[in-house]
């Protein structure tokens, strides 16, 4: 039902926002919504998370969309070149720690490519005007939480096994 939320969201908006907690499970559900998401121009995914530089924004999306350097032209410009006649959903993952990096590239995106969408994850919105904010809910520690902690125990610890002794509730 969260998809079909989603796919509503972005049916009507341009921007889209998903919000909540980090581990809530923002990026499960944005690369769940890219699988089922038609656009002509396809669906590009931007992982944000491993960049430290506000600077670095427009040039991890220009290598995320398969641009290459050109002299003279910035990342910026590459990127809004790219995008000006297409049909196509971008992702930004991960933007709260250059939140003000990307709403300034989202407004310019959204500006100079009408069929342009977005779709961003962040733990706060990022404040633009037509950004709808969609709350991620938190998980339920009956199931979902708990079958989280265990594959992330999994991922440190290979022979982890959820017991009643190692169980969080």
């Amino acid at each position: 039902s969260e998809i079909d939320d989603l796919r509503s969201a972005i049916a009507v908006s341009r921007l889209v926002t998903l919000t909540g907690a980090g581990g809530v499970g923002k990026t499960r559900l944005v690369v769940e919504l890219a699988a089922v998401s038609a656009f002509e121009d396809g669906v590009w995914f931007v992982d944000l998370a491993p960049i430290m530089h506000p600077d670095l924004v427009a040039v991890t999306v220009a290598r995320a969309l398969g641009l290459v350097d050109q002299p003279g032209q910035s990342p910026t410009d590459r990127v809004l070149a790219f995008v000006r006649d297409r049909s196509m959903l971008v992702v930004l993952d991960n933007c709260e720690h250059v939140l003000d990096a990307c709403a300034r590239l989202v407004v310019l995106l959204l500006a100079s490519a009408p069929a342009l969408k977005v779709c961003a994850t962040s733990r706060e919105p990022i404040n633009v005007a037509g950004e709808a904010v969609w709350q991620v809910p938190s998980l339920s520690v009956d199931d979902d939480a708990v079958a989280l902690f265990a594959d992330r125990a999994r991922l440190a610890m290979a022979h982890f096994a959820l017991t009643d002794e190692s169980s969080p509730i």
